[in-house]
């Protein structure tokens, strides 16, 4: 079934049918929005995530300005009948769903470490721009254009571009046949795959 997130706002404007432009709350922004568009996983490590984190809790009332924003892919977005709420319908991946965050993962991290340590984010808005009714492939490509503050790794590229998806069927079988499981990094920062080199897909693709 589909899952919906209200995003508090102050005001949208309908950039075209498929794609809604709105200034959104952050003390309240959702921080649990699936990261499938995504081409690579936040890294609270990163010097992108710091600067972000540092900006939003240093001068709250300013990070609209000096934040680029967040790119999100829903299957409906929904606007409430006071226009202070978007309602945001987002299906999953194992429904034929690409949707949630397409770029600013690092931001929406910022937003949830800020929230734990106790930060007065009230004052905190942020650009959001949501897409409705992505195809898989759109959503990766406005994600391949739209990841530029710091460079995205080749693999992310080809993963993104499903250029793996014969190494992940082919793996799949062999799961099943096998009845073992492999853990294999087909992304930057992807969680659960060890950081061991050999785990790489790029070396298994070179093998």
């Amino acid at each position: 079934m589909p899952k919906t997130w209200n995003i508090k706002i102050d005001n949208y404007f309908q950039a075209n049918p498929n794609c809604i432009i709105a200034t959104a709350h952050v003390d309240s922004f959702p921080i649990d929005l699936p990261l499938e568009p995504n081409i690579r996983e936040p890294n609270r490590k990163s010097a992108t995530y710091r600067q972000i984190f540092d900006s939003l809790t240093t001068e709250p009332a300013k990070f609209f300005s000096r934040h680029s924003g967040i790119v999100l892919s829903a299957n409906k977005a929904n606007k409430s009948k006071n226009k202070t709420e978007l309602e945001l319908e987002i299906l999953e991946a194992s429904e034929g769903g690409s949707d949630g965050i397409i770029n600013g993962a690092h931001t929406v991290l910022a937003f949830e470490q800020a929230k734990n340590y106790k930060y007065d984010l009230t004052q905190a808005r942020v650009k959001v721009t949501i897409h409705i009714g992505l195809t898989e492939e759109s959503a990766k490509d406005i994600a391949l254009a739209s990841n530029t503050t710091t460079p995205v790794d080749s693999r992310s590229k080809v993963n993104a571009r499903g250029d793996y998806k014969f190494i992940k069927q082919y793996l799949a079988q062999l799961e099943r046949a096998e009845d073992r499981k492999f853990r294999i990094a087909y992304y930057q920062n992807q969680s659960g795959a060890p950081r061991n080199a050999q785990c790489n897909v790029k070396i298994i693709r070179n093998s």
